[in-house]
């Protein structure tokens, strides 16, 4: 993909912030932590742990005076001890723990923005254990790009994939995908899910949904054209459904 004038040529990641839950899922992210750190570059990662409020003994009682300063410094020994293992990278990195009193989502938040953090780096877990309590609500907020890292996830970057809706909210996660796509050199596709039935309500039929996505096509044709791009040059697929899924 040649460069043109069109081309936007975002902010470098810097930034990166590893969210840990102190579960099995922490190894994984700290070691594909060191592989972004690594392909992006980034100058600075940090680990970040949020310790429940409720998981902690009234502070008015004596008997634990100092539990939270100590608790701290356990939990920021284990994950040391993890990061030296697999953190091999020259970026600086730290460790961070915080106390939450409200939840640990509105904690993480409340960092990323303080702390202009370029990227958030969250564990995606499996079954009973993926109970997405926090990520919907991070993943509305949050005031930096997301990557959802799925436990065992292959430290691989090719191909890209980017999904659309033409939105204006579509724009900017699009022109992340293609920055990253050509700094790193690797393929980029797009993937766009249409809903026929909102647009041809009360039935759907197999005509009404080929014409919903030639136009489609030609939205993404006229996308593509603001970055001087061809559908040869960025292939997207595009299908019909009963819903929208970007």
């Amino acid at each position: 993909m040649p460069q043109n004038a069109n081309y936007p040529k975002l902010e470098p990641v810097n930034n990166i912030l590893v969210c840990l839950d102190l579960t099995a899922i922490d190894n994984f992210l700290i070691s594909y932590a060191a592989f972004m750190a690594k392909t992006l570059p980034a100058r600075k990662v940090t680990f970040f742990h949020v310790i429940q409020a409720y998981d902690l003994p009234d502070r008015a009682n004596r008997s634990f005076p100092d539990i939270e300063t100590d608790l701290n410094a356990i939990i920021r020994d284990e994950i040391h001890k993890s990061v030296d293992s697999h953190f091999e990278e020259k970026c600086h990195w730290h460790i961070d723990t915080q106390v939450g009193y409200e939840d640990a989502a509105r904690e993480i938040i409340e960092y990323i923005q303080a702390n202009n953090i370029d990227l958030t780096i969250i564990g995606q877990k499996y079954g009973e254990d993926r109970q997405a309590r926090y990520s919907h609500k991070i993943a509305a907020e949050a005031a930096s790009d997301l990557l959802f890292v799925p436990q065992y996830a292959k430290k691989t970057i090719e191909p890209v994939m980017c999904a659309i809706d033409f939105s204006s909210q579509s724009v900017r996660a699009f022109e992340r995908a293609l920055d990253l796509s050509r700094t790193w050199g690797v393929k980029m596709s797009c993937y766009f899910v249409c809903d026929p039935t909102r647009a041809y309500f009360p039935a759907s039929t197999a005509r009404s949904s080929s014409h919903y996505q030639q136009q489609a096509q030609k939205a993404y044709e006229k996308f593509l054209n603001d970055y001087d791009l061809s559908p040869e040059e960025l292939p997207c697929r595009i299908e019909a459904g009963q819903r929208r899924c970007v």
